[in-house]
């Protein structure tokens, strides 16, 4: 029986000592992986891993260049260190308005209308300011906010006054002026008469009294009625100038008084002394009826 055919058998690889003294480099270990290994690099035609990020969030992910989920956590927490845990839940325009008293108080709203600290103008009592409080807090308004709104309101009333006043005086000139033309030589003693009359009756009490009839009669209109009250007490010249009779108020005493008052006025003493005509005969006539109740005459 013939022997069996033996193969050769296959030298080992010369070992990285032996090729470098033979004069060779080293040879470099295969890449190939041992049989059984999976390959390393997927097969051309297989399917890529899953993405980390669900395709709803895949144009997000791209716009904020996240590579991971790292960097999610990492923009989160930037975020909420920027925002802040101290938010306040707007109310939904179903809930009831009672919804949003959390929301004015947060905000800065004082607790009741009574701890608002609102400005008032100098001479106000405050009515006002009590009065708009509760409306205030019911519009959620803050302190400073109602500050604002006070004061703007405060000074919005305080110019409409001033223009007030500017009209009320500029429309008595101009009736002063009516009346300086309607009384003619007689006005400055048919004033005098008023005056007389209102310092007798007018005083420092009743200011706001009579500040309310001069806005309610004119400026000519209060001058015509205190010089009607002066004509009443005694004698005197009334608006068209006719001379009035009677004995005046004070007795002899005040027509001695008017006696000297009208010395020292002038238009007075040049139509007494040198006038002509009816303001002369006038004058004169008003003396002489002075001059009889001073002595105590009728």
């Amino acid at each position: 029986m013939a022997d069996p055919v033996q193969t050769p058998a296959t030298p080992p690889a010369p070992g990285a000592g032996a090729t470098l003294l033979a004069g060779q480099p080293p040879a470099t270990p295969s890449a190939t992986p041992p049989a059984g290994a999976t390959p390393a690099t997927p097969p051309a035609g297989t399917t890529p891993a899953t993405p980390w990020y669900s395709e709803t969030h895949k144009d997000l992910v791209a716009l904020k260049k996240w590579s991971g989920p790292d960097d999610v956590l990492h923009s989160y927490a930037s975020l909420e260190a920027l925002v802040g845990a101290d938010k306040i839940a707007i109310p939904k325009p179903t809930d009831e308005p009672a919804a949003w008293d959390a929301v004015w108080n947060r905000l800065g709203r004082p607790v009741t209308p009574a701890d608002y600290k609102l400005p008032v103008p100098e001479g106000d009592n405050g009515e006002f300011a009590a009065t708009m409080a509760p409306i205030l807090h019911k519009a959620g308004l803050t302190q400073g906010q109602a500050n604002t709104l006070a004061t703007a309101w405060n000074e919005m009333q305080a110019a409409q006054a001033r223009a007030a006043d500017e009209a009320r005086k500029t429309q008595g000139l101009k009736e002063v002026a009516d009346l300086q033309k309607e009384w003619g030589a007689h006005y400055d003693t048919n004033v005098e008469l008023g005056s007389r009359a209102f310092r007798l009756f007018a005083s420092d009490q009743d200011a706001e009294l009579i500040h309310k009839v001069e806005t309610a009669l004119g400026a000519g209109g209060l001058i015509k009625m205190f010089n009607r009250i002066g004509a009443a007490m005694g004698v005197g010249t009334l608006e068209g100038g006719a001379p009035q009779p009677g004995g005046f108020g004070g007795g002899a005493a005040a027509a001695k008084a008017e006696i000297e008052t009208l010395k020292g006025d002038k238009a007075f003493m040049d139509a007494y002394l040198f006038g002509t005509g009816p303001a002369h005969k006038e004058a004169v006539a008003k003396m002489e009826t002075l001059q009889k109740l001073a002595a105590g005459g009728a």
